[in-house]
């Protein structure tokens, strides 16, 4: 009886492998880039207009960053970078998995997917800004997500499994005044 049980665990296992499941690691496949920059800040969209075309296509560039993710992904890092130390911003995730329902007929809808409160930090990024070293996140809601080196002048990245959606919009509620916010995303 011992035999065959480990036999069928073997056997099990072997599949698993063969099919990837036992080696597929969730580790980041791109170089990090950067998905865009915040110079305005922007209320929470009404209930009534935060379907696709008011979100993705209405409203302003210097408020918003939009982020066409790639169909492969499946999950990403996020990073940011703000013009001073201790800048503080609130950054809203809003997710849709595209611009139409299956089949053309419906348009989607964007969701809430959560709220991220930002402060700068004093490590120097690229853009002679300084990258966020807190991040706080609140009304998570869609697959999981994990915070890491959140304090202490470092660089606080956010990663979180996007369960197929596509489409990313970020909106800064709160903005530091005369400050910019840039977003650098990388994906799996």
């Amino acid at each position: 009886m011992r035999t065959r049980l480990l036999i069928t665990i073997v056997f099990l296992a072997a599949i698993a492998i063969c099919m990837g499941a036992a080696t597929t690691i969730a580790t980041p496949e791109s170089l990090w880039k950067s998905v865009g920059t915040i110079t305005e800040s922007q209320t929470t969209p009404a209930v009534d207009a935060r379907d696709y075309s008011s979100v993705w296509t209405d409203l302003s560039a210097a408020k918003t960053v939009k982020w066409d993710v790639h169909p492969d992904t499946t999950g990403i890092e996020l990073r940011f970078q703000t013009t001073a130390n201790a800048d503080a911003h609130v950054v809203e995730m809003w997710v849709a998995s595209g611009a139409t329902y299956s089949g053309g007929t419906s348009e989607e809808s964007f969701m809430l997917a959560g709220v991220l409160t930002l402060t700068g930090g004093q490590q120097v990024g690229p853009n002679s800004n300084v990258y966020v070293d807190t991040i706080t996140r609140t009304d998570h809601t869609i697959g999981t997500s994990v915070i890491t080196d959140s304090g202490n002048d470092r660089v606080a990245v956010y990663r979180a499994d996007l369960r197929g959606y596509k489409k990313v919009v970020f909106i800064a509620t709160t903005l530091e005044a005369s400050s910019t916010l840039y977003v650098d995303a990388r994906s799996y």
